[in-house]
This record gives C-alpha cells, structure tokens and sequence, in this order.
C-alpha cells in the first residue's frame, strides 16, 4: 500500500514538473518580443523628430483591423521597440509621421504566445490596392493604399531598410511569418507591407 502511494505521488510530481516547464516555455514565447529583429542599431538622433500631428489608430477594413497607436521608441537591445500588448499597433516616434516624405513605421503582433491573433495576424491577406487608414491625434484621417508585399527572412531582416528607398509619402506595416524558432525565441521570416498616400 505504501509503496503504491509512493509511486502515486512521484508520477503527480513528474506531472506537475512536466506541466511547469510547458507553462513557463509558453510565458517566455508570450514575453519575448519576436516583431522586429534589425541587423544594426538604430539611433534616437538618427531620424529627426516630427512636429506633425501623431498617428492616433489604424484601420484596414479588409481585415476588420481597428487599432490604437502606441509611440514607441527603442528598446534596451537598440531595436525598434514593439507595442506593449497585442492589440496595439506600435509607430516608430523618431520616424516621419504618416503622411509626411518618407516611411512612416508600423510594427504589430502575429500573435500573443497562447494561440491567439494578434494585431497583424492577417496581414499576410492584404493585396495590391488594399486600403489602410490612419488618423492622426488631430483628427484628420489619411488614406493609403497597399503598393507591394514583402516576405524576407529574419536572418537577412533590417529595420533600417525600412525607411529608406522610397520617394514620396508612405508607410510600412512589420509584423512576423514563417516558423517559431524556440532557440532564439523569434519567428523565422518578416512581412513587410508598404503602402503609400492617396491625396485627397
């Protein structure tokens, strides 16, 4: 009888030990910030300020997205910083705003480490001529449409890229593809979305 209880307590152990360690792998994926992953640092002096008004929400009705707009800037790592929860979608504030010359830069989640869609978890759908809208803390709405699509990997991946290359008044929207890589706690791909301004 003792030996049967003893058996019985060392298998709820090994249980509960067991069950731990997937929680604590899934709080590490949840906690980790697998957006944006740059080749080189980025500098708060390197883009100058905006005096225009702040992006405030973003809209793209093809994927029923209605997001709020957090100012981020940059993490402890020199990365671009990612938004706080995954609701939220993340502007680079030492970037242009949108609608200004230049790449305006969005980051959002894929998803938040427990199966759940995150911001920008279809993003992959949008297509060429797709409409995204941003409105900026003073009221007035800009309208972009979706001008190409780009799949890179996480390995070649630079967030400076992103706001160079182009002439004229655009954004670009980041968030993660491919596959979840636990060693370095990162997806294996970025999608990177750039759309550019419709005049009114």
């Amino acid at each position: 009888m003792k030996r049967g209880i003893r058996f019985s307590t060392i298998f709820i152990g090994f249980i509960t030990l067991w069950g731990l360690a997937l929680f604590v792998g899934t709080i590490q994926r949840a906690t980790s910030s697998p957006i944006l992953e740059p080749e080189v640092e980025m500098s708060e002096q390197y883009y100058s300020i905006s005096t225009e008004a702040r992006p405030k929400a973003l809209s793209i009705p093809r994927l029923e997205v209605d997001a709020q707009v957090q100012h981020v800037g940059m993490a402890r790592s020199g990365r671009m910083a990612v938004p706080t929860n995954y609701t939220d979608v993340g502007w680079y504030r030492y970037g242009v705003s949108p609608g200004q010359s230049g790449n305006a830069v969005f980051a959002g989640h894929l998803d938040n480490g427990f199966g759940r869609p995150g911001v920008f978890n279809r993003l992959q759908e949008l297509e060429v001529n797709d409409d995204i809208f941003i409105t900026n803390e003073d009221g007035q709405r800009l309208h972009f449409k979706v001008m190409k699509t780009e799949q890179l990997s996480a390995d070649t991946f630079s967030t400076s890229s992103v706001f160079t290359g182009d002439n004229g008044a655009f954004i670009k929207l980041i968030t993660c593809e491919g596959q979840w890589d636990s060693a370095t706690k990162t997806y294996s791909e970025r999608l990177v979305i750039t759309a550019r301004l419709i005049p009114d």
